[in-house]
């Protein structure tokens, strides 16, 4: 018996069709317009897929702290699949902007 071919989630396919040709180079322009330094901690807020989270870990390396936070558990379970190239490492957390799942400060 042959095996069906997996079928993307809708998050898997924003990963794939619109992060790379409008996501990314939005995360690129946005993380353009701050200046983030190793040791900083991030919070991105409604991160989807995690780009903008992967991009700014790079940058803060082991030294610093990158949490996404995103209402979706589909999209965090792609971001969670998609580390950073550096190593560093992100918290993903469920959760709503309204009722943040973080410490304050």
């Amino acid at each position: 018996m042959r095996e069906q071919p997996k079928i993307a989630s809708q998050a898997e396919r924003y990963e794939r069709d619109k992060v790379p040709l409008m996501f990314e180079p939005l995360a690129h322009l946005l993380l353009g317009r701050i200046t983030l330094t190793p040791g900083e901690r991030v919070l991105d807020i409604a991160c989807g897929t995690g780009i903008v989270a992967r991009l700014a870990a790079q940058v803060v390396g082991h030294s610093g702290r990158v949490t996404g936070v995103d209402i979706s558990g589909d999209m965090l379970e792609v971001a969670r699949s998609n580390s950073p190239p550096s190593g560093a490492s992100i918290q993903w957390r469920l959760g709503d902007a309204a009722s943040l799942p973080v410490e304050d400060g």
